[in-house]
């Protein structure tokens, strides 16, 4: 799992957003001093755990680890209100697709956010067509993704590239476009793609076989 996001009231009365989940820990331990008192820890108005400090911090984190986007979870001390957080965006179920830690990745971002993606391949060991280049694909540092129409193809394109840092991509192709790290969109001399090709920095070179 990844990528899960908090939000949390800071003591000032102000929100904290897209946090961590190490994040929100830490200011949920800020928040809850040390001491002898006795702690709740409650969801939605439900009462889940109701003890020593730590006990309930492990409550709290394990609740987290596992929750949904809206459960809120409030821990309290008596009548004062001491933390209180939410999940705002959902943890990314990794799925393995060949080995390589950042295919994986792309590949579960991609497939939480548009269901209807369909896997193409990731590895193959080929050369680039036309060139004596090897392509990403032979290191399994590459991967191909197929939608019903060029449109939802260019969606999910630009999905891809609003996430392009997170995802370390260097290439996104499709149609007759690409997207180079560093230089950004041009025209895509090499034949038109009909699906969405994305490789990852840095680039693998040498023998073929999953990085």
């Amino acid at each position: 799992m990844s990528d899960q996001e908090f939000m949390y009231e800071k003591p000032n009365g102000e929100w904290a957003t897209n946090r961590s989940l190490g994040e929100t820990m830490d200011a949920a331990r800020k928040q809850c001093e040390s001491g002898l008192k006795v702690y709740t820890l409650v969801r939605d108005g439900k009462t889940l755990r109701r003890g020593a400090r730590k006990w309930v911090l492990d409550g709290l984190k394990r609740n987290l680890e596992k929750g949904e986007i809206g459960d809120t979870y409030r821990i309290r001390s008596g009548k004062e209100m001491l933390f209180v957080c939410r999940e705002i965006k959902a943890a990314i179920h990794i799925i393995n697709t060949n080995g390589n830690v950042k295919a994986d990745k792309a590949w579960s971002v991609a497939k939480a956010e548009y269901k209807d993606v369909s896997f193409l391949g990731a590895y193959v060991c080929k050369r680039i067509l036309g060139t004596f280049t090897m392509s990403q694909h032979s290191y399994g540092n590459a991967l191909d993704f197929g939608r019903s129409s060029m449109a939802q193809l260019v969606q999910l394109a630009n999905f891809l590239y609003e996430k392009r840092d997170e995802l370390d991509l260097q290439h996104i192709i499709v149609d007759d476009r690409i997207w180079t790290r560093g230089v950004g969109w041009s025209h895509y001399g090499g034949a038109r793609h009909y699906h969405v090709h994305i490789d990852f920095t840095p680039q693998k070179s040498g023998s073929c076989g999953v990085r």
